[in-house]
């Protein structure tokens, strides 16, 4: 199976950054109403509970997008062979700091949001956040490894 490319699976994962782009904006726009109905669902009354939940979701919502967005942005330059770029170095730079913006976010509101589930995340977008990192400074120096070895020829 062809692994880079439009026919690969970094193909495949271009198309579905975009797809969850999209359904990302769609959930964003109507976080009211299904949390809403996942509250009413679980029997949670507290009205504070609900704002609360809001308030985090819209804002770690942000972040979210911006990872879609940067893998998709990484992903079409992966397809169209130009994977050591700086540009692809800032993206996952910035997948990092969005990662870390939404461990953060967690961290504050899990006072607020009892639940392991909030702890799970914390963890994984921490894992993220320094994969993010290490990634773009490997792709940094492969990047002037690769200039370097183009001035050389």
């Amino acid at each position: 199976m062809k692994i880079i490319g439009r026919k690969g699976v970094s193909g495949i994962l271009s198309i579905l950054f975009l797809l969850l782009l999209i359904a990302g904006a769609v959930i964003y726009a109507t976080i009211p109403f299904w949390l809403k109905g996942y509250l009413d669902w679980r029997k949670v009354e507290s009205v504070q509970y609900y704002y609360d939940m809001l308030l985090l979701l819209y804002l770690a919502g942000i972040p979210a997008m911006a990872i879609l967005w940067q893998s998709w942005r990484l992903m079409r330059n992966v397809n169209k062979g130009k994977a050591f770029l700086r540009e692809n170095a800032r993206y996952l730079f910035w997948i990092g700091v969005s990662s870390a913006v939404i461990s953060l976010l967690f961290i504050i509101f899990i006072p607020h949001i009892l639940s392991i589930f909030s702890v799970v995340i914390v963890i994984i977008f921490i894992l993220l956040s320094l994969i993010g990192f290490v990634l773009s400074e490997l792709f940094t120096i492969a990047v002037r490894y690769k200039e370097e070895n183009e001035l050389t020829i």
